[in-house]
């Protein structure tokens, strides 16, 4: 079997179609990890630009020394966190789901393998 042109070049191509998934499942996960990157810096300038209208709001009232000052940045801050935290949970969702897809592949090229192998043994090749 294991000179078999056949054979060989069944397992050719398994490996082709392996190093191809493998390297779609990269090339996502990479976007994902580009997207979040992306999110999680206009969140950060969002949330730069929200503390300077609390501030800025406060002030014109005259109430920047006041308690609803601290009060207000801390609500911001902490919404700020909770949609950090989203930001996150989708992206460890997403490398989750890729990586199980890779994993179902990485089966289905083994269930494949074994397959073919059983196929030639049967005709056969030893």
């Amino acid at each position: 079997l294991a000179t078999s042109p056949e054979w060989l070049a069944f397992l050719n191509q398994l490996g082709l179609e392996e190093n191809q998934f493998r390297g779609d499942i990269t090339k996502q996960q990479g976007m994902a990890r580009a997207t979040t990157d992306l999110q999680a810096g206009d969140l950060a300038a969002q949330g730069q630009q929200s503390r300077r209208n609390i501030a800025g709001g406060l002030e014109g009232r005259g109430m920047a020394r006041s308690g609803q000052f601290v009060r207000s940045l801390a609500e911001q801050r902490a919404g700020e966190g909770r949609q950090q935290g989203a930001i996150q949970n989708t992206l460890a969702n997403t490398l989750s789901v890729l990586e199980s897809s890779l994993a179902q592949k990485l089966l289905d090229l083994g269930t494949k393998r074994a397959q073919q192998e059983l196929q030639l043994r049967s005709v056969g090749y030893v």
